[in-house]
């Protein structure tokens, strides 16, 4: 049990874009999402004796989750730009999570939808991430994962067909 430090360094490289995105998915704002992609790695590092490598991916996505859910708790007053016509209009909130109440439940919408992609195939989950957040090529997902490229193909599009059956329903509503 444990991560080394050469495996930490790859975990780092192989999942900071997927951590990094999620975040962002949820703040959008690049600059936090550093913050707490950084935060989250070095949680990462201080805890790595104590968790097993195949388990690192999923701790990942609930730390950075998790820190990115109490920063939207704690800061209660944020400031939003609108552009209107060609005028900048500055308004304030006190709370961020009536602002961000309809745009998290898309994303937990999305996140309930990726985490039965998740469950139901694990290589179906990494190459959707990768071809639809990340806009890699099927070539490029190859490449990157070890499968061929028709597999990455027949993945995705096994993926695809999936999602449709089973969240007809949703997408009616």
């Amino acid at each position: 049990m444990g991560i080394s430090e050469e495996k930490f360094r790859e975990l780092h490289e192989k999942y900071k874009n997927l951590i990094l995105r999620q975040v962002y998915d949820m703040t959008k704002d690049y600059y936090l999402a550093q913050d707490i992609c950084q935060e989250t790695f070095l949680k990462l590092y201080s805890y790595r004796d104590r968790i097993e490598e195949e388990k690192a991916k999923g701790w990942m996505l609930v730390v950075s989750y998790n820190k990115t859910c109490d920063w939207l708790r704690r800061n209660k007053k944020y400031y939003e730009i609108v552009e209107k016509n060609s005028d900048v209009v500055v308004s304030s909130a006190e709370n961020p999570l009536e602002y961000h109440a309809a745009e998290m439940d898309n994303q937990n919408r999305c996140l309930h939808i990726l985490r039965a992609v998740r469950e139901k195939n694990e290589d179906w989950y990494e190459m959707l991430i990768l071809f639809d957040y990340f806009g890699m090529s099927k070539k490029e997902i190859a490449e990157r994962t070890g499968f061929p490229v028709g597999t990455v193909d027949t993945y995705l599009r096994r993926c695809k067909k999936w999602l449709k059956a089973r969240f007809q329903d949703v997408k009616e509503k």
